[in-house]
């Protein structure tokens, strides 16, 4: 995968999570170190952070949702951002890392599994790549190019039969996906003459 297929996937995929306002007391009746005000600071660093990204300040970027982090290491959202800012940096696999912390957090975050994937690839972690595939593709079954990526990361890991099941499924999907990856497993499997 090229890395402007990449960037373009990052960028249109920054994650923004639900921020209700929500109700709370006058600011005078606030302790200084309320979970309140906590919670706020990090909603602050994180819009902070969704800004810097997407004006292409990436180390500005990361820093603000390490801050996020910081303060609420379990927001999935925070460690996404925080792997697209640094995979903008080319930053593989610090951003690899980030994006694993938040698969884990969050299981059905479909999005941190394809970026995963994508950052897999650059690193040329086919095991990876395939395991982040192999949940995209759990989360969004009619999901061809993930079908493909699982596939292409099978061949890679020479694990062709899983790979030629892999293009037989995807056959019901994208029929033409379907034959370039079994055509990638011939060109893998053929013995020189």
């Amino acid at each position: 995968m090229k890395l402007s297929a990449i960037v373009a996937l990052l960028f249109c995929s920054l994650a923004l999570p639900e921020m209700a306002p929500a109700a709370q007391p006058p600011e005078a009746t606030l302790p200084a170190a309320s979970p309140r005000q906590d919670f706020t600071d990090a909603e602050e660093w994180f819009l902070k952070g969704l800004a810097a990204n997407q004006a292409g300040r990436y180390q500005e970027a990361a820093e603000a949702f390490g801050r996020v982090i910081a303060m609420n290491p379990g927001d999935p959202q925070a460690h996404f951002n925080l792997g697209t800012a640094l995979t903008f940096l080319g930053r593989y696999k610090e951003a690899a890392a980030s994006l694993e912390v938040s698969a884990r957090l969050d299981p059905d975050f479909a999005l941190a599994y394809a970026n995963l994937a994508a950052v897999a690839i650059e690193l040329k972690d086919w095991k990876l790549a395939a395991d982040a595939y192999r949940q995209l593709t759990r989360l969004q079954p009619g999901n061809a190019s993930a079908g493909y990526g699982l596939g292409h990361s099978l061949v890679e890991l020479g694990e062709h039969e899983a790979a030629r099941a892999e293009a037989e499924a995807l056959k019901l999907i994208d029929p033409a996906l379907a034959e370039k990856l079994l055509e990638e497993i011939n060109s893998h499997t053929r013995k020189p003459l």
